[in-house]
């Protein structure tokens, strides 16, 4: 891991002679110092009226400014810029305290503007069917997942937005595999469900209960929470939605059939997941969620994860409150391992997955309505087929990275589409191919992307980084 010079920031208060220090500490990609292209560095603390920059000489640099301290929290940006002033790489802090009070270090990534990055740190070990959490003023949670044996595992880990250092942290209290996650209230996490069983994509014995992540005693503490007697499964979808709940849906059970009912976790308060009284318009696995708002209310649209080749069940249907119905799409074809993303117009972007036929690089653009959708078909939304891959929504991007091709080989790059044409801006190498990974957007607005199959089908603990 690179890390330049410390820059030292002094905030000093006007009155009472308090002072302290922020101390930033620069990450980069190992093998891509992008300050070795820079002559200058700016900085921007908190507001737009707090600016800085200074000179980078051979890729080194300090820096040390006094200034008031500000009410406000903020971010700090940090830009390195080329001797014509045009930006040759960036990153940003969470919002900071920027008052007088001593901390850090805190670390910035840094990276170039479009591309994606191997990140300095690596998961503890190479895993794959991974449950994963963003959580806000925390960074990203791993949980369970298999190793390279195949084996479910109790192991968890932090990517720390403060430090960009993976940290270990507390076992679960079951290891499981193809868990779902989700971020909760004061910076904790949900982990349901999964499977218990030995081996790649097994659910000889699948778990239904739930554990509650707290991370501000020790390393982490795991406990129990409750759960309606919905049943145990193993690769469920779970999206939070609109209101903060997430809607756990579908899943497999130990006897190999997908599940057709769901609940909700309630973000704050008594945690708990509570079965919908709806049952879903069809039992699916592998399927696609995305929030949606209808006209009649705020919920989710649900796409896919029939049995390919299936006949008679709602390719799509809705959530609209505690009640799903199937859903007006006209005669769209089923796929697995897609992905649905709701943008910033409102509609929901479906890409990729496989169909009969194999793995996709078309798209279908749902705009909600009541009672069905307005559907358009988007035949080349992407550079390559892809099933198995993720779409991260960041600003007016959608990073969609990896999967498996037709071949069932993992992929190798990633699409950057505009998030309001949905056309193709460009495509990027990654560093790594893989497949069945995750992809997590960090409130800095970096897209972080670990774990899953790599192109020798064997779990990866590699992680890329992505920079707006």
């Amino acid at each position: 891991m690179k890390r330049l010079l410390l820059p030292l920031l002094m905030l000093t208060a006007g009155c009472g002679g308090k002072s302290g220090t922020l101390t930033l500490k620069m990450v980069v990609s190992p093998g891509d110092d992008p300050f070795a292209d820079a002559s200058q560095v700016r900085f921007t603390v908190g507001d737009a009226a707090h600016v800085t920059t200074v000179p980078v000489a051979a890729g080194h640099f300090t820096f040390s400014v006094s200034g008031k301290p500000q009410n406000t929290p903020g971010p700090v940006l940090v830009e390195a810029l080329d001797s014509s002033g045009a930006v040759v790489a960036h990153g940003t802090t969470p919002n900071l305290l920027l008052s007088a009070i001593d901390q850090g270090p805190i670390a910035v990534w840094v990276g170039r503007p479009g591309r994606i990055a191997p990140a300095a740190a690596m998961l503890p070990t190479p895993v794959a069917e991974v449950a994963t959490a963003e959580i806000p003023g925390l960074g990203v949670l791993y949980a369970g997942g298999r190793g390279a044996d195949g084996n479910p595992v109790q192991d968890t880990a932090v990517y720390d937005i403060y430090t960009h250092d993976v940290i270990n942290t507390a076992k679960l209290q079951k290891a499981r595999a193809g868990g779902v996650g989700g971020a909760v209230s004061n910076v904790r996490a949900i982990v349901y469900g999964g499977s218990t069983s030995p081996g790649f994509g097994t659910f000889a014995s699948v778990d239904g209960t739930m554990e509650l992540f707290d991370p501000t005693v020790g390393l982490g503490v795991f406990a129990a929470l409750p759960v309606d007697p919905i049943g145990g499964r193993a690769y469920a979808n779970g999206t939070t939605l609109a209101t903060g709940s997430i809607l756990i849906s579908g899943g497999v059970d130990a006897s190999g059939a997908p599940i057709g009912n769901a609940g909700l976790v309630n973000p704050d308060g008594a945690i708990k997941l509570t079965q919908l009284a709806s049952p879903m318009a069809a039992a699916r696995v592998g399927h696609a969620v995305a929030p949606a708002k209808f006209p009649d209310g705020d919920g989710a649209i649900l796409f896919g994860g029939l049995p390919l080749g299936s006949t008679g069940a709602p390719v799509v249907e809705r959530l609209v409150g505690q009640s799903f119905a199937a859903y007006d799409v006209g005669a769209l074809e089923n796929r697995v391992q897609a992905t649905a993303t709701k943008m910033p117009s409102g509609d929901v972007l479906i890409l990729g997955g496989r169909t009969a036929s194999g793995a996709q690089a078309s798209g279908v653009l749902l705009t909600p309505t009541t009672p069905g959708a307005t559907v358009t078909p988007l035949p080349a939304a992407m550079s390559t087929a892809r099933a198995g891959h993720t779409a991260s929504l960041s600003g007016n991007e959608l990073i969609v990275c990896g999967g498996a091709d037709n071949a069932g080989v993992a992929v190798g790059s990633c699409d950057v589409l505009d998030a309001m044409t949905y056309a193709i801006k460009k495509t990027i190498p990654m560093a790594t191919a893989r497949r069945d990974h995750t992809a997590q957007v960090m409130e800095t607005g970096i897209v972080v992307l670990a774990a899953g199959i790599g192109a020798d089908n064997a779990p990866l603990g590699s992680i890329e980084i992505y920079t707006p």
